[in-house]
């Protein structure tokens, strides 16, 4: 019986003399608050960003902070359940939804999502984000970029038709 606990020690203390105690502060990675954009971001860099979105890291990352006090304050929040994704996620696949098209069922394959989970994500995170992205980015410009300034400027679309 001494034998067994002998030889059991004596194992332990070869694995403890094998794996250093000590964390190795360059192999560790920080857990990310928005693990589906910087995983995309990780792996593609911002050029698979650009080519998801039409928008670069910067540019998300401006729209995200006009939206993001608005966002923290009324999306996931009240009674029901919680969304298991992280709110600039969220806003990073809806970019992804308005500029890829196509059926949800595709666009969810992206983010190895189940379809109606993401439906229900996206449309529910649009209806919040919405009027403040409205808000924020056009009615602020009313005032100071006017239809007769525009015209005037040459700055109308080249296609419309009147």
């Amino acid at each position: 019986m001494l034998e067994i606990l002998e030889d059991r020690e004596e194992a332990r203390l070869e694995e403890l003399n094998r794996y250093s105690d000590e964390v190795d502060v360059n192999n560790t990675e920080p857990t990310s608050t928005c693990p589906i954009f910087d995983g995309i971001y990780r792996d593609g860099g911002a050029e698979a960003v650009l080519r998801l979105t039409n928008f670069s890291p910067s540019e998300i990352n401006t729209l995200w902070f006009s939206v993001r006090g608005h966002v923290h304050r009324y999306w996931n929040v009240g009674r029901g359940r919680r969304s298991t994704f992280a709110a600039k996620d969220v806003f990073f696949m809806l970019l992804v939804v308005m500029k890829c098209g196509g059926t949800w069922d595709m666009v969810a394959r992206i983010f190895k999502v189940k379809t109606l989970t993401f439906i229900k994500t996206i449309t529910g995170f649009i209806e919040v984000v919405t009027p403040k992205l409205y808000e924020e980015w056009v009615t602020s410009q009313l005032d100071v970029t006017t239809m007769r300034a525009l015209v005037t400027s040459g700055h109308t679309f080249n296609n419309f038709p009147w």
